[in-house]
């Protein structure tokens, strides 16, 4: 195997040798060198230097008699093994190099792999809680808009930034507009259900962010226009969440309100038409007390109206 691969590199410089040998000696045949440098260069090519060195001994004369340079080809044969030898090294270290590169490829598409799939699944998990967050945001926004009541939040510096239509409308105040101002802005036109004006201090949304507890049911009326008071009944609580402040509930109170007034009207006709009726009016319970008796019947009867209150009918008897 060795003197094959030696020959195949040897071989053109040899050919050029036997045509100069034959340039200069045409009657003598190269047959008998041929085969003598093959063998030199087996013996070369296997590394066994000592042989080679006794092989020089008795050639060097012959080749000198061809007009070869021996040395020379000595030194071209041992570059032909070196270069068999150094490329067999690196085949061997291309073939180790191969394998760690493909071993470190190996790791790194494991890795690759690995990682992919863990930023896939928390790219589907972060889409999913997207998704639940923009599904409850929208369940949020739906149930602020069919609530029968307004409703209105705040941030931590009393600065309001979400209401509903429905605050909107009680308030008399756009969207936009309302969630511009703050709660205790003075652009808000708040009197006391006496009619007075009525400070900041005593909204319930500043008192319960002041105060940090729950401030229920405040009535107070919001001025929109000459003679138009919407009034309303308040209730604010704080939002125990960063960032947030207080949440406002807003329950329009005017036609209860109207109502009560109405009521009160009448009542008071009423007991004006009884207390100064000329006929005796007696009213009494199921049990036969005197629950009201007017003037007219006290009088009557030779009692007072305060004393007659609480008597059975037989007492008058």
């Amino acid at each position: 195997m060795g003197g094959d691969f030696g020959c195949k590199i040897i071989h053109p410089l040899f050919d050029a040798f036997a045509h100069d040998i034959e340039r200069k000696a045409p009657h003598r045949r190269a047959i008998g060198l041929e085969h003598l440098l093959n063998r030199l260069l087996v013996v070369l090519d296997e590394g066994l230097i000592e042989q080679a060195n006794l092989l020089q001994v008795l050639l060097n004369a012959t080749f000198t008699a061809f007009g070869i340079d021996f040395s020379r080809l000595h030194r071209l044969a041992t570059v032909g093994r070196n270069r068999r030898v150094f490329s067999r090294l690196g085949e061997g270290f291309q073939a180790e190099h191969s394998t760690e590169l493909r071993l470190r490829q190996a790791e790194l598409e494991a890795m690759v792999a690995t990682r992919t799939a863990a930023l896939e699944l928390e790219v589907a998990e972060r889409r999913h809680a997207e998704a639940e967050l923009s599904d409850n945001l929208a369940k949020h926004r739906a149930f602020l808009e069919s609530v029968p009541i307004g409703i209105s939040i705040t941030d931590a510096a009393g600065n309001l930034i979400e209401s509903n239509r429905e605050a909107a409308r009680i308030l008399g105040v756009p969207k936009a507009e309302h969630e511009r101002r703050a709660f205790d802005s003075l652009e808000w036109q708040i009197i006391r259900p006496d009619g007075t004006p009525m400070p900041a201090t005593e909204y319930a949304s500043v008192r319960a962010l002041r105060e940090n507890r729950r401030v229920e049911n405040i009535e107070m009326g919001i001025v929109k226009g000459p003679d138009w008071v919407t009034w309303i009944s308040v209730t604010a609580v704080p939002i125990d969440a960063p960032g947030f402040g207080v949440a406002i509930g807003y329950v329009e109170i005017t036609e209860r309100l109207a109502a009560q007034q109405s009521l009160r009207a009448s009542e008071e006709r009423y007991r004006k038409i009884v207390e100064t009726a000329q006929e005796g009016i007696w009213v009494i319970d199921a049990a036969t007390c005197t629950t009201f008796a007017n003037p007219a019947m006290a009088a009557m009867l030779g009692y007072a109206v305060e004393e007659m209150l609480g008597l059975p009918l037989f007492a008058f008897m």
